[in-house]
């Protein structure tokens, strides 16, 4: 995606400047978590910069197994208007060709997989196949992309921990891999190797976690269905739901994160609202009581994106700041410390962000200048700055030799950049092939996706 200079997603939606760059509206990548088996992957960064609910598509914020995240296209078409991205070309993921080629304009994150939506509608995914996450009929790991079945016009991709999910057009919601807790949406409990219909309507993003998923609607609605034991799904019980239920009490909300087995959304003023498991602090309610219903972050304002891990959550503030609470075992709030919070503390020395991903237990900021930071747990080298000794990082670290990053995406134990270029380089584990590279050896450093 051929977006030039620093770390903004766009589409078009709306005649507004995207970072003084071309008439697009920035809108919220989902991305939200890093994945581990059955966490959600959250995808996500980008924001909206002042609330308001994308005419089209929108962003998914999924949790790497959240983080969750997504981006929407127009009617499948590039997001770019204007050159569009390198096409899938010369081996590797979005290099060279011209503006007819296919390209990468959204990558998201599960457990040991990834995923990445291309500019014509298709999608293709890479790693861990053991339930079908893959999408591509089978039940074999690859460590190249395969293309997902069965599915054209995604303007979203959001994956979670085993499962990830598209949207198709504005209306149609298509999920694949591990359901065992109904978080397909089908109405059923059983997996499924390539994609199945949820029927919800009016969708204007995704996010997913663990083993739920969550679709923020256009009328700033939520609905969830899948686990629900911490009450993630937010419906005021505990019940596993294979269909989606109304998250209680949100309205005129317009963002949607997922992590491990927490939620949270976004409003226009800047607040947010968090409910399911709460045991880490990672509500925000300085409680450590799980919580069925949404309740107020206190102390938090001028909130622009979401994202959300195992059992700590982020925030970007209107200034580029970046704000952690909950778990901090290894440092993954970023204060340089590793004692938990139950409320919002500063990530040192971030004050450029313009997009950020929370993974199982690290997170990931990607910066105006179009480089990246990570911080947290480094066991299989997922901070991206090359060292293999060092187990977690309480502040953030610069990740080695990338530039002109427009999103990035963490995973259970690996992370993901895409570049202005189109091109994907991941970093991490790859016991799975989650790296995309054509091997299964972990990496310190950046390397390519390809195809």
């Amino acid at each position: 995606m051929r977006i030039g200079g620093g770390c903004l997603l766009c589409v078009v939606l709306t005649p507004l400047a995207c970072g003084g760059r071309s008439e697009l509206d920035r809108v919220s990548l989902g991305s939200g978590v890093g994945g581990v088996t059955s966490v959600g992957g959250a995808a996500t960064g980008g924001h909206v910069d002042t609330g308001g609910m994308p005419a089209l598509g929108g962003s998914v914020s999924t949790w790497a197994t959240n983080n969750t995240t997504s981006i929407g296209i127009v009617g499948g078409a590039s997001a770019t208007g204007g050159t569009s991205a390198s096409g899938i070309t010369g081996g590797t993921i979005g290099t060279g060709g011209s503006s007819n080629d296919v390209s990468v304009i959204h990558i998201a994150l599960g457990s040991n997989h990834a995923c990445a939506l291309l500019n014509d509608g298709t999608v293709k995914c890479w790693g861990d196949n053991y339930w079908g996450q893959l999408g591509n009929g089978t039940s074999t790991n690859s460590s190249t992309p395969v293309t997902v079945q069965g599915l054209s016009g995604a303007t979203q991709i959001a994956v979670a921990g085993e499962h990830s999910c598209a949207l198709v057009g504005d209306t149609t919601i298509k999920c694949w891999g591990y359901n065992y807790y109904g978080q397909l949406g089908d109405g059923t409990t059983s997996s499924k190797r390539t994609p199945v219909t949820n029927p919800l309507p009016g969708v204007a993003r995704l996010a997913l976690g663990s083993a739920h998923s969550c679709a923020l609607l256009r009328d700033g609605t939520v609905n969830c269905w899948g686990m629900n034991r911490n009450g993630q799904l937010g419906d005021g019980s505990t019940s596993n739901r294979s269909t989606p239920v109304v998250v209680s009490g949100v309205i005129g909300a317009v963002e949607i994160a997922s992590g491990f087995e927490h939620s949270c959304v976004r409003y226009p003023d800047g607040t947010a609202q968090c409910w399911g498991q709460g045991w880490l602090g990672e509500l925000g309610d300085d409680n450590t009581a799980d919580q069925l219903t949404p309740v107020t972050v206190q102390g938090l304002s001028g909130a622009t994106q979401i994202a959300l891990g195992a059992g700590h959550s982020c925030v970007i503030v209107h200034n580029g700041t970046v704000m952690c609470l909950g778990s901090n075992s290894y440092g993954q709030l970023g204060d340089g410390t590793t004692t938990p919070s139950g409320t919002i503390v500063a990530v040192q020395g971030l004050s450029d962000a313009a997009q950020i991903t929370a993974g199982w237990l690290h997170a990931c900021a990607c910066l105006a200048d179009g480089r990246a930071e990570c911080w947290g747990n480094n066991g299989y080298y997922q901070l991206g700055y090359g060292s293999t000794l060092d187990q977690y990082q309480p502040a953030p670290e610069l990740v080695t030799g990338l530039s002109g990053t427009v999103e990035i995406a963490a995973g259970h134990q690996h992370s993901c950049a895409l570049a202005n270029d189109g091109t994907v380089r991941c970093w991490g584990r790859n016991d799975s092939g989650q790296l995309g590279n054509g091997t299964t050896l972990s990496s310190a450093t950046p390397v390519t996706v390809i195809e």
